[in-house]
């Protein structure tokens, strides 16, 4: 059973809903918005098993006025899937709207030049105190940017986990507990091939692609860490920092580079004529989006595309809107 309390007239139900997710494997936040609204149901003295339009509103209202507006979203949605188990045992419960999560990080895309100044920095790195960053900062950075992977899952590669011949990256565990094949250009697969001789060189017990010292991954503050580095080498400052309700700050990443990737490859597509609303769902399977929104987002990302669409319809509207007078 639960080892949190409850006194509410829900209380019962609250428990059994609590230990049905657990029993589902679900990680949610239903624990922390359920104590909220049994806290709220005892104070008010609430004494009928039943969840109206006007008491969860007010709830909502005089409760969650200070979170952030992404947090609320997260609450009302983990809230109506308890009401949704009330409904289905006979009591009844008002389900809200979701209110729409608020997308205020915009990701950093590395430009053309931005990118060749990183690799050139990545590649002439020097370290007296840690002369191995030399060899797997460059090669991670490739990773990142040739494969659209998440910082995590290029830190977990092991050895068993690429296929040199087929130029393949088997990606496990990922997020949403998925696996997904990865694809890799000719090129860096070539790249990948080399690295993995000279590291296997000094032990060919190693398992890791990208280990540490004491041989562990690599964690992703060191990464983080050597990535400012380079970045300072290459002349691209970081941004300035804002922080927002919660106090969180959002910078240059080494994500950055999965953004740019998705960017870019929908960019490619452009070129090439292919619409990028067909490709979309392909990319979103690459790069292991659980929804397809979260891929389409990129499409209104890049200003290479701006830039080729307003050259196009430039070239094909010349002379068919009068001139406007200075």
């Amino acid at each position: 059973m639960s080892k949190k309390t409850y006194g509410s007239i829900l209380k019962n139900e609250i428990i059994e809903f609590i230990e049905f997710r657990k029993a589902q494997g679900l990680h949610h936040m239903c624990g922390a918005v359920l104590r909220r609204l049994d806290t709220y149901l005892t104070e008010n003295a609430i004494s009928v098993k039943k969840l109206t339009p006007d008491l969860i509103d007010t709830w909502v209202a005089k409760n969650f006025s200070d979170l952030n507006p992404n947090t609320v979203t997260s609450y009302v949605a983990n809230y109506i899937q308890f009401a949704k188990y009330l409904n289905t045992i006979g009591i009844e419960a008002y389900l809200p709207i979701t209110p729409p999560a608020r997308q205020s990080y915009v990701p950093y895309i590395f430009s053309k030049n931005e990118v060749e100044a990183i690799f050139y920095a990545a590649d002439n790195l020097k370290s007296e105190n840690n002369p191995k960053a030399e060899l797997w900062v460059p090669m991670l950075l490739r990773l990142l940017y040739g494969c659209g992977l998440r910082l995590s899952e290029a830190l977990s590669l092991t050895f068993t986990d690429i296929d040199l011949d087929e130029g393949i990256l088997f990606i496990r565990n990922a997020k949403g507990n998925k696996d997904r094949l990865v694809p890799m250009d000719k090129n860096l697969a070539e790249i990948l091939k080399e690295y993995c001789i000279d590291v296997q060189r000094e032990n060919n017990e190693r398992k890791l692609l990208f280990e540490s010292s004491v041989k562990n991954r690599i964690s992703n503050q060191i990464s983080l860490r050597w990535f400012h580095r380079v970045l300072r080498d290459a002349g691209i400052g970081l941004l300035p920092t804002t922080e927002n309700s919660v106090g969180r700050t959002r910078n240059i990443c080494l994500n950055c580079f999965r953004h740019t990737f998705a960017v870019k490859s929908l960019h490619i597509q452009h070129v090439n004529n292919i619409d990028n609303y067909r490709v979309t769902p392909f990319l979103s399977t690459y790069l292991g989006h659980t929804k397809l929104a979260g891929t389409q987002k990129y499409l209104h990302m890049t200003a290479e595309i701006s830039e080729d669409i307003h050259k196009t319809t430039t070239a094909y509207s010349r002379g068919l809107f009068p001139e406007v007078p200075r």
